[in-house]
This record gives structure tokens, sequence and C-alpha cells, in this order.
């Protein structure tokens, strides 16, 4: 059986047109709704963040009295899949590995880490000084402010749930930087040894775990739940771009039920083979950027190319269909630039017309914004950024 992808394109709300979508059997095709208000009650829906998950609430109770004159229903199960939410709110049950352990509170994460990082720029301050002189230096110690301590915990947690969502290890960031950093690099690294055989310690004796690894857990428990079975009803990932290891595996447990779909959000179907392919970090040090690079690496999960995925298109109008083509040519990897030659006839302001072009508005920013005025540059070594 093949797994069972959508798309919804840009010119249309997604949250209207998946509920939509799903009402009348166009997203699982086993499941039309019939007027039965029970009909919903076994449909999950995975979802972004908690925010969504309120916005599609509210979304599928407006379709369903606007198409279907229904006034009270039981919604479907709508779960968050955590981007962008604190995963603690996983962590309070069990997993299909048994009882999972507390994820730890941000703010006591924050203020444990800002200790950390109190240390190190008093160790730093002096091991740059002496680096730049070449004899010991005589500098006066002095311990970072909290802000800036503060500040620095908050980059240093984020590389952290990064690296543990990605399922990679620090081991992998000592050859990152050029040589003509090394020096700042190797401070730097000085303190995420320090962290990297501290904190696990931490955390045990603390008997908890840290939030990314108590979302991992929750989403490869989901995965393995949907696989031996124990879904009851369609159950459909919607709006995710998330590419973290674990999040594909969910994707792909759902996609592949019997009655299930993965939905993303705005696959351009306009890009064409050679487009899709240049969206690569091996063809281009800026590829991540693009827009389309979680969703190519979704598909490529899936081994599938664009042209496999059905779009959820019926309702969109001939002039929204071509200011997306326009727009997705614009948005062209570097590497295919050269086609806008041959699109310039097809895109001219004569040939797309009002109706394509009339409510778009064009917005230059002569330079980036300021920083807030309680803002100052750091004056240190080279601080973590992720």
């Amino acid at each position: 059986m093949a797994p069972n992808l959508l798309s919804i394109p840009p010119g249309r709300p997604f949250l209207k047109t998946l509920a939509a979508g799903l009402l009348s059997g166009r997203i699982v095709e086993t499941f039309r709704y019939d007027g039965d208000p029970l009909a919903l009650a076994d449909v999950t829906v995975y979802v972004p963040s908690r925010r969504a998950a309120r916005s599609l609430s509210t979304a599928f109770t407006q379709v369903l009295e606007a198409r279907f004159g229904v006034r009270s229903a039981i919604l479907p199960k709508i779960r968050p899949i955590g981007e962008g939410d604190e995963a603690a709110i996983f962590a309070a049950g069990k997993s299909s590995a048994g009882p999972s352990l507390p994820a730890m509170p941000e703010l006591e994460r924050r203020l444990a880490l800002a200790r950390l990082a109190r240390e190190w720029r008093r160790l730093a301050e002096r091991a740059t000084g002496e680096a730049l002189s070449g004899e010991p230096a005589e500098i006066p110690e002095r311990h970072a402010s909290a802000a800036e301590a503060l500040s620095l915990a908050a980059d240093l947690g984020a590389l952290l749930d990064e690296i543990e969502t990605e399922g990679t290890s620090f081991a992998k960031l000592a050859g990152l930087a050029p040589d003509a950093l090394a020096a700042w690099w190797q401070t730097t690294l000085s303190f995420l040894e320090i962290v990297t055989e501290h904190w696990p310690k931490h955390l045990k004796d603390r008997g908890v775990t840290s939030e990314a690894a108590a979302k991992n857990v929750w989403l490869r428990s989901e995965a393995a739940r949907l696989l031996t079975g124990d879904a009851k009803g369609p159950v459909i990932l919607a709006g995710s771009t998330a590419t973290a290891p674990a999040t594909l595996d969910l994707m792909h447990a759902v996609a592949n039920l019997a009655e299930g779909a993965l939905v993303l959000p705005g696959l351009d179907r306009h890009i064409g083979e050679a487009g899709f392919a240049a969206i690569d970090r091996d063809v281009s040090i800026a590829a991540p950027g693009h827009p389309q690079y979680g969703l190519k690496r979704i598909l490529t999960r899936f081994a599938l190319p664009p042209e496999a995925v059905r779009h959820l298109d019926e309702d969109l109008s001939p002039g929204l269909a071509r200011r997306e083509h326009f727009l997705a040519s614009a948005l062209r990897p570097a590497e295919t630039t050269a086609r806008w030659a041959e699109e310039a006839r097809e895109f001219s302001a004569d040939a797309l017309g009002e109706e394509v072009l009339g409510d778009v508005a064009l917005i230059e920013a002569g330079e980036p914004p300021s920083p807030p005025p309680c803002a100052k540059p750091w004056s240190g070594p080279m601080p973590l950024s992720r």
C-alpha cells in the first residue's frame, strides 16, 4: 500500500481546507462525514502546536455549521506534536516502553545553565587574555552579569535541544569552525565540554529528563502505537514541516496506515525535477534556507518525488493558481534561475494581469532592524549561537 500524502496549496486557508477535506472524504477516502454527531469521535489529527490545535477546532466548528448546518458535534481528537510548545506536556503519561521521567522545567534549566555560564565567563576571559599575550594574564576576575548569563544560557539550551532533537552529538562540533576562528572556537568548546560532562549527571541526580528527550520518547511511542494497530478511525498528521528523526518516524507511521494521511503545507508543484534536486546541502550551502527544504526532507524519508503528492486544490481560483506558479518561479533555487529568461514572457505584468497581482504588495527593507535599546554588544569570547 502506497503512503497517503497530500498538500494544501498556499492560496487556500490551511485549517479550513483541512477540515473541509476530511469531512468530504478527500483526505481519507474511506471516511466521509454523514451528519452523525458522533462520526468524528474516532478521528485523530496531529498538528504542530497547541495554538494550531485550538485554531483547527474552530475551523471544524465553522465548516460543520457552514456546509452541513451542524451546530454541535463531537470534534476529532486534536493533538499537538510539540513544535514550539513545552515538551513537558508529553512527559506526564506513559510511553509504550513504560513510565517516562518528568521533564525538567525550562526555568529551572535556564537558571542551572546560567550558573555554569557565569563561571565559564570568568575562566574564558582569563584564557583569552593569556592566548593574546602569550603569558599568564593579570586581569581582574569578573563574573558575567545575570542578564548576560541568562542570555547565554538560553542560547546554550536551544543548542542542547537542537542536538538532542536531531539525534546527533557534541562530538561533531569540534570540526565545524574554520581555522580563522580556531582560538575563539576552542574557548567555546571548552564550555561545551564542561556542560556535556556535568549536565547529564545533573539530570540523572535530579531524576528528570530534558524536554527534547521527553518529546522524542513521546513521538516514537505514538509511532509504535499506531503501527501495532491501536488506532481507531482515521489518523491525520497535518501542517508540520519538522524534519527531526522522531517526527519523521511519526509521519511515516501515519501516512502508511490504512486510514492515515500526511497533509503537507504548500508543497511546490511547479519547481520541476531540476529545481527540486537543487534544494540539497550537497548542491548548495544555502539549501537549508529555501522554503521547500523541510518538505523535501520529508519526501526523501518516503523516497517519493513531488509528483506523487495529491493537492487539495479543487476550490483554487485560476488567478490564485497563476499567482502560486509565479511565486514558485521567483523563489527558485539559485542554480535554476536561468529558467527566468524562458519564463519572462509568461510572467510579465501584462500576461499575469490584475487578477493575479492586483492585491500583491512589495515591501523593501532598507537595512536590518536595530537591536532593542537595552541590548549591548558581547565583549567577551565568542558567544554560543544556533
